[in-house]
């Protein structure tokens, strides 16, 4: 015959002389594991609440997080094709500046340079 475990509440309310059957005892310890075993599924009912909405959460976030990194990475697009028409502009105007004072400079003819006294 198998042994069943039994701890010191399952004697509530009686003495030690005086023992409950074995059914009694099987009724009591029956009735404590199944409000156990219902406290325990309503426990596992939350967490899996709890877990579907931290998944759906996640999910939001992942989401989030690949429209920011899209966004991010336009904004970069953005500003390295704005920085690459500026840099054109000012070369493009500092050489018609060298341009313009070259050609200044060319069609100035400095009398110094062409006489030569004796």
């Amino acid at each position: 015959m198998q042994s069943i475990e039994f701890s010191m509440d399952d004697f509530e309310g009686s003495s030690k002389t005086q023992m409950h059957s074995l059914e009694q005892l099987l009724m009591n310890k029956n009735k404590r594991l199944a409000a156990d075993l219902t406290n325990l599924k309503i426990t596992h009912d939350e967490y899996v609440a709890e877990n579907s909405k931290l998944k759906a959460q996640y999910e939001e976030a992942t989401v989030q997080i690949q429209n920011l990194q899209h966004l991010v990475k336009q904004l970069e697009d953005d500003l390295g094709g704005f920085r690459s028409s500026q840099l054109n502009v000012e070369s493009d105007g500092l050489y018609s500046k060298a341009v313009s004072h070259a050609s200044i400079f060319l069609n100035k003819k400095p009398s110094h340079l062409f006489e030569f006294s004796i």
